[in-house]
């Protein structure tokens, strides 16, 4: 049997570690010099559960990282489940800490073992989704739509908005729904929130979280898939990856391929009817990307802020991007410290992917008792 945490798989076979019996968790560290690695003996605490199994294969070395990245992120209360049953510990955690290690210490090699420390949060039975959000406004010159949205699997039951202060709830009507490469989403009109700090809650199946959120990759210069449709990109769950190709960001909808170095940004747009990704041209300018610094990667959102360079007289403007899950279009704000209007020539140039929205819900993903939502 496959368990699932988050989006990353691994398989009952190999697991070597599961639960919350042991009394030790044994984490593993290289020694200065680069030789045996050195194993501390870390103490579980009440209700945190140890989960070690093994990473093989071609490959292994990238996933068993993307496995320590979203171990060591700023992901919170993701789902850890078996993908075919339901099994005993089927529910939310809080990563704690996570570290991997080539099964020979001194060789890396196409097994890796890794050592994960997960905290107990809740699940399905005890708690709901909440997409809590704070509606702000953005210093965005390609717009001023005062719309805002917020969007959540189709699969989602039991959609409401929920307030938090009074602990009244509300039945919202979705106002579009948009099919992904990985699922459909409902959107909902933020601005038509009871108030401007109401949470969506709503009910959804493990195995559907994480489809249709956020996603960042490093293309490590290959093609996403091989030849027998394996996937070759690395995730990406920390903003201090080290990348090997292209950074790649994408919710579905939208795909922005990036590189500073080489100025590279390439858009590409999902379509449902084909089944496939096509490229879509940015504005003719004399703009071009230089630098991209992530600043938060997580499941309902992506920001970074991009730095831009005119080749006719080497000006420089700083864009901060974000990329919602269900959003057909980036948001781009001028930052805080950078000059109050974007140059028209980069307007140009971002205008074919660039959102009108004039403000944003700084959407959060989290968890809400049951018991608080229940009149």
């Amino acid at each position: 049997m496959r368990r699932r945490l988050y989006t990353l798989k691994s398989r009952d076979e190999a697991t070597a570690v599961l639960g919350s019996d042991s009394q030790r968790n044994i984490a593993s560290q290289s020694s200065l010099s680069g030789g045996v690695s050195v194993a501390e003996a870390v103490s579980l605490e009440p209700g945190q559960i140890r989960f070690e199994f093994f990473v093989s294969g071609e490959g292994s070395d990238y996933i068993a990282n993307a496995f320590k990245e979203l171990l060591n992120s700023d992901y919170q209360e993701i789902p850890f489940f078996g993908v075919t049953n339901e099994t005993e510990f089927d529910g939310y955690y809080v990563p704690e800490s996570g570290a991997t290690r080539p099964l020979d210490a001194q060789v890396v090699g196409e097994i890796h073992r890794v050592n994960a420390v997960l905290s107990e949060a809740g699940t399905k039975a005890s708690h709901l989704r909440s997409l809590a959000m704070s509606l702000s406004p953005v210093q965005n010159d390609h717009g001023n739509d005062q719309s805002a949205s917020l969007t959540v699997p189709a699969t989602a039951t039991g959609v409401r908005w929920f307030n938090s202060v009074d602990g009244t709830t509300t039945s919202p009507t979705p106002t579009n729904t948009l099919s992904t490469q990985f699922g459909d989403v409902d959107v909902f009109d933020a601005a038509g929130a009871p108030t401007t700090e109401s949470e969506l809650v709503y009910d959804v199946p493990y195995a559907d979280q994480g489809k249709t959120d956020c996603r960042v990759w490093d293309d490590r210069g290959v093609t996403k898939l091989d030849a027998d449709d394996n996937v070759q990109w690395a995730k990406v769950f920390v903003t201090s990856h080290e990348f090997a190709g292209n950074i790649v960001v994408e919710n579905g909808l939208v795909r922005l391929e990036m590189d500073g170095p080489t100025n590279t940004l390439d858009v590409s747009v999902w379509s449902d009817g084909t089944g496939q990704w096509s490229s879509l041209s940015l504005g003719a300018s004399d703009w071009q990307l230089s630098d991209v610094d992530l600043t938060h990667i997580g499941p309902v959102a992506i920001e970074a802020q991009l730095r831009f360079e005119n080749t006719t007289d080497g000006s420089q403007h700083a864009q901060n991007m974000r990329l919602a899950r269900g959003a057909t279009k980036v948001l781009f704000e001028n930052p805080d410290n950078e000059a109050e209007t974007t140059p028209t020539g980069l307007q140009d140039l971002l205008d074919p992917i660039a959102s009108k929205e004039a403000q944003t819900a700084n959407e959060s993903l989290g968890l809400r008792k049951r018991s608080e939502v229940n009149k």
